[in-house]
């Protein structure tokens, strides 16, 4: 069932553990190094613990490989793209090319068991790496530039963005063109904006 281990003010980790093990020991080291550990049992546990929340970084504990297990993770995973995930499992499972795949096309990382200190430390740091993945692409998929009306999630958008921040660094005139009603202005605002002379006026 789930169990919170720390504050809410923690990031929130989800912790599928479905061994039927009670031991809660490395959720309690994860929850001492600044996580909100919500531990779940079950794979429809964790659909439920999942959808109303955002979870950036969620664990996976499988250790017997079984054919309905690694389709319900693999639906878990499809349905919440944006969380990276990890795979805590035993290395004898590796033999199983099947979770071998799930882990190549789903998981952010994988973890082979039992953990000893530098093999927790690892995973603690792996975590917030993780974190910061997922803290990354949900801004860059929301392709937002509020202040200036700008938004996109396609390549040549984010593209744009990225251009126009390497180009707001550099104290240097800008030249931009395009054609009428292409948005030369909004673009020129957002350099100007995100620029060292933001404070003052817009030369045109």
């Amino acid at each position: 069932m789930d169990t919170s281990l720390v504050s809410d003010q923690e990031r929130p980790l989800l912790y599928v553990d479905t061994t039927g093990s009670r031991s809660t020991q490395l959720s309690e080291i994860i929850a001492e190094h600044g996580w909100r550990v919500d531990r779940v049992d079950t794979f429809q546990q964790a659909h439920q613990q999942a959808r109303p929340k955002d979870y950036r970084v969620g664990i996976v504990h499988l250790e017997q490989v079984e054919t309905a297990d690694l389709l319900a993770a693999d639906d878990l995973f499809a349905r919440n793209k944006n969380t990276e995930w990890l795979l805590l499992t035993r290395h004898r499972c590796l033999d199983e090319s099947d979770l071998c795949q799930l882990i190549h096309h789903a998981c952010y990382d994988y973890y082979t068991l039992p953990l000893d200190d530098g093999g927790v430390s690892s995973l603690v740091t792996t975590l917030g790496h993780a974190y910061g993945m997922a803290s990354l692409s949900k801004q860059l998929t929301e392709g937002h530039y509020d202040d200036y009306h700008m938004v996109g999630t396609s390549q040549s958008m984010l593209k744009l963005f990225s251009g126009i921040r390497k180009v707001a660094a550099v104290d240097a005139p800008v030249l931009i063109r395009g054609e009428s009603g292409t948005g030369k202005e909004l673009i020129a605002r957002a350099v100007h904006e995100r620029s060292s002379r933001a404070g003052k006026p817009l030369s045109r």
